[in-house]
């Protein structure tokens, strides 16, 4: 256990030490590789470790090590995420100001879904976090930014996390009678 665990930093340490020499380009293509072979490995390396598990076993094996290899690659994918051009301008004060611009009756709409939400969480369960009054500001600056821009540079969900491919449960009941 503390060998992986010291082979896991090791990687993550080469890695890091790597990723801030490369040009961004290359790095954004080696993701995408990454991305593009990794779930095309589940098959191989499962079969040839694990064939006669049951697909739960598989699948659980599976997470395991896509969480592993996430945090080993941790750094580049890092990088590649920091490419992406910042969408939003979070103000730095701590208050709860509305949005400028915010006068079209769309965005009242999605603030008293918000708010809607807000009460339904508050309600249904007894350990809720806070939210933050930036991560409210940031979430309708960004609907206000979706109406007026078409162009918005958030990170594709297949660039950020691997593909999660979920095969048929090999596990069957079958009953029948027997009679003469």
């Amino acid at each position: 256990m503390a060998t992986d665990q010291v082979y896991q930093i090791a990687l993550k340490s080469i890695i890091s030490s790597i990723v801030p020499h490369c040009p961004k380009e290359i790095l954004i293509e080696i993701s995408k590789f990454i991305n593009m072979i990794y779930p095309k490995l589940k098959d191989l390396c499962l079969n040839s470790v694990m064939e006669n598990d049951m697909v739960k076993r598989r699948e659980l094996a599976w997470e395991n090590v896509t969480r592993k290899v996430q945090e080993v690659l941790f750094p580049l994918m890092q990088a590649t995420n920091d490419e992406q051009k910042l969408l939003l301008q979070v103000p730095e004060n701590n208050s709860n100001e509305s949005v400028p611009n915010a006068s079209s009756p769309n965005e009242d709409i999605v603030m008293t879904d918000s708010t809607k939400i807000k009460e339904i969480n508050t309600t249904s369960s007894s350990h809720v976090l806070p939210e933050s009054p930036r991560l409210e500001h940031a979430i309708k600056a960004y609907a206000t930014a979706q109406k007026k821009n078409s162009q918005i540079y958030w990170p594709k969900p297949l660039e950020i996390n691997f593909l999660q491919i979920k095969d048929a449960d090999d596990v069957a009941t079958i009953s029948c009678k027997v009679g003469a």
